[in-house]
């Protein structure tokens, strides 16, 4: 099962965030209170970032033939990548510094080449390795000799001055995904602190759009399977079968793109999600590092008929909330849901103004023509968010700017000044995206590209009104759109336990069993089964 710090044989992660030097703006929406600011992004409170280094132009490139290994491409033969289609890949480890599989022990600083793109990856995805434009990666730091980030981007190319990863403490194991375009097959990896790391592909972009297979559609995020609604955790090892076409996934759809959550994990472990019919992979999702963590990370898994299995060392309650998935062959050919690679570049850093968002606030990010990303047809984009200086243990949910806020999260800080990454896929409108802290935290949001279609209008919604922070607008078990107040509470499922929210500065964590309150008694509003709420007699302002 594997113990704090220690990551256990199959295991993968990714994620993080670091600024850069380019000017941000971005509308902050605080309870109804609108700003747009406009400053140059600086250092983290982590760890100082490379100096005096700027994004790279935001395409993605890859090169025309590779090089010997650690040598440059020949002279930017590389071409822009224009829209892709995704593949699947049932995990395959590429990189275990541990071992010595595609690199050595990570010094501080220091960049490695790895190779990325080998011949078992390209024949498990069915396509030529010349082919790939980008590729997906569940990334793993453990062993580190202090706190750190990590950064994953083309391979020779500028760093980006972005992360993917960040460790807070020593011989912390913690894994993230990551989405990043590829140069001869290579992507470059950097940490400040020394560690090893572990690299598992979870799926490549292809070039050639405009076909059947492959092409992203959002889903909201919707949640699919929440194991504590049905009064029933995974036992240890048990490779338990989820069907995640309830959630609107198609059965012939070759991928899903979802977060998986371990609530409360029994101890520490992996876990690992891989398609329902294929053997179990030597590869991991998550690494809960101790009892009662509550820890988060999206996965983009193959699938067989629409059905994924999920298997942890040593059980506990898990949750699967759908970003979105990718088309089969049922699928006409078209030019929606192409993935465009990027170079990380950084969209928001809500620690700028110098003011952390405080609880129930919303931050909305705009993204047309910004880092790359076009003025228009963009349906979604790949992220990197982080939370960081955390007020207290909270979740972090991302969803299309005025849209009503889905019942789903992204990651879930578990202690004050805690610092958490997740790649994020999520689908944007003519606003952009939003994201909501109940608990307050600042909010970094890295680009890694975007994909092609028509943006959403952002739901004929108006920003959270000024009345207070919890005056937000939710949708409904019957799909209609309703309205919280400060002076009523309502209960809901997060992805650390059930939550409810009454009037005061954030939501009270409850510790007791689905369907009560942290004292016994009832949630303070009720659900009728038209999807209206109503006040109980003890609801109080």
């Amino acid at each position: 099962m594997g113990r704090p710090g220690h990551v256990p044989a199959p295991m993968a992660a990714l994620g993080g965030a670091r600024p850069t030097r380019a000017v941000l703006h971005v509308l902050l929406v605080f309870g109804g209170l609108a700003a747009v600011l406009s400053a140059p992004t600086g250092p983290d409170h982590l760890a100082a970032g490379p100096p005096d280094l700027r994004p790279a132009p935001a395409t993605a490139v890859r090169a025309a033939e590779a090089t010997a290994a650690g040598e440059a491409p020949g002279d930017a033969s590389a071409a822009a990548v224009q829209g892709a289609t995704y593949r699947p890949v049932s995990p395959l480890r590429v990189l275990d510094t541990r071992r010595g599989l595609g690199g050595h022990y990570f010094t501080p600083m220091a960049t490695q080449y790895v190779p990325v793109i080998t011949p078992e990856v390209a024949a498990d995805a069915g396509v030529a390795a010349h082919e790939v434009a980008a590729v997906v990666l569940n990334v793993t730091s453990t062993g580190s000799t202090g706190e750190a980030y990590l950064t994953v981007w083309p391979a020779w190319q500028p760093h980006p001055g972005s992360s993917n990863l960040n460790v807070t403490h020593a011989n912390q194991t913690i894994p993230n995904l990551v989405t990043s375009p590829v140069v001869a097959g290579h992507v470059s990896v950097m940490s400040v602190s020394a560690m090893h790391i572990v690299a598992d592909v979870q799926g490549v972009y292809v070039t050639g759009g405009g076909t059947s297979l492959g092409r992203f559609v959002a889903l909201g995020p919707t949640r699919v399977y929440d194991s504590r609604e049905l009064h029933h955790p995974l036992h240890p090892g048990e490779p338990r079968i989820i069907d995640v076409r309830p959630a609107g996934v198609p059965g012939d759809a070759i991928a899903v793109a979802m977060t998986l959550t371990s609530v409360s994990s029994p101890g520490a472990q992996f876990i690992v999600v891989w398609p329902a019919d294929h053997p179990w992979p030597f590869a991991s999702n998550l690494n809960p590092e101790h009892g009662g963590q509550t820890v988060a990370n999206q996965v983009i898994s193959g699938l067989d008929a629409g059905r994924v299995r999920v298997m942890g060392t040593a059980g506990g309650h898990v949750i699967l909330d759908v970003a979105g998935y990718y088309t089969g062959p049922s699928a006409g050919s078209g030019d929606e849901g192409l993935f465009v690679p990027l170079t990380p570049a950084r969209l928001v850093d809500t620690r700028q103004d110098g003011h952390r968002p405080w609880p129930g606030a919303t931050v909305e990010v705009g993204v047309s023509n910004r880092e790359g990303v076009p003025g228009g047809y963009v349906s979604a984009v790949a992220l990197n968010v982080t939370a960081t200086q955390a007020n207290a243990a909270g979740f972090v949910t991302v969803w299309g700017a005025r849209a009503a806020r889905p019942n789903a999260s992204v990651l879930n800080p578990e202690y004050a000044n805690q610092t958490v990454p997740s790649h994020v896929i999520t689908p944007v409108t003519d606003v952009g995206f939003a994201m909501y802290t109940p608990t307050g935290t600042h909010l970094l949001a890295d680009i890694a590209g975007y994909f092609t279609g028509p943006s959403a209008t952002g739901g004929g919604l108006a920003p959270p009104p000024a009345a207070g922070p919890h005056d937000f607008l939710y949708k409904m078990s019957n799909g209609g759109i309703a309205r919280w107040d400060p002076c009523t509470g309502i209960r809901y499922m997060v992805n650390d336990d059930v939550h409810a929210t009454p009037g005061g500065p954030g939501p009270a964590r409850q510790h007791h069993r689905p369907g009560r309150s942290g004292d016994g008694a009832r949630p303070r509003l009720r659900r009728r089964d038209d999807g209206r709420a109503r006040r109980s007699p003890a609801s109080r302002c």
